[in-house]
């Protein structure tokens, strides 16, 4: 994968899981800070990476975001389901755009 593939997987899961948990956090008007705490996290900064859309919060943690934010599971699950089928889509093009350039 290279820089550009990055940046567009980084843009669609900020769009996406990013855009969720912030505002699932900004209902419960909690901070980065409070919801690192509860976690068990010493900096908030694992928060925001997950808010910019520069990782994922582990497995284990979404029970947890989904409990601290009052989200259902199922509609935690749908949003973890739908970045996960728009990633594909987006890596199924850039393998199409891979073959078109070597004229396959």
């Amino acid at each position: 994968m290279d820089l550009g593939d990055q940046k567009a997987t980084v843009e669609l899961r900020k769009a996406t899981l990013g855009l969720f948990l912030k505002n699932g956090r900004e209902e419960r008007n909690m901070t980065q800070s409070e919801v690192a705490g509860f976690l068990g996290y010493s900096t908030p900064q694992i928060v925001s990476n997950w808010e910019r859309g520069l990782a994922t919060p582990p497995l284990k943690v979404i029970p947890k975001l989904a409990f601290l934010y009052g989200i259902e599971p199922k509609t935690f699950i749908d949003a973890f389901n739908s970045y996960r089928c728009q990633l594909l889509s987006l890596q199924k093009r850039e393998i199409e755009d891979l073959f078109k350039r070597m004229g396959r």
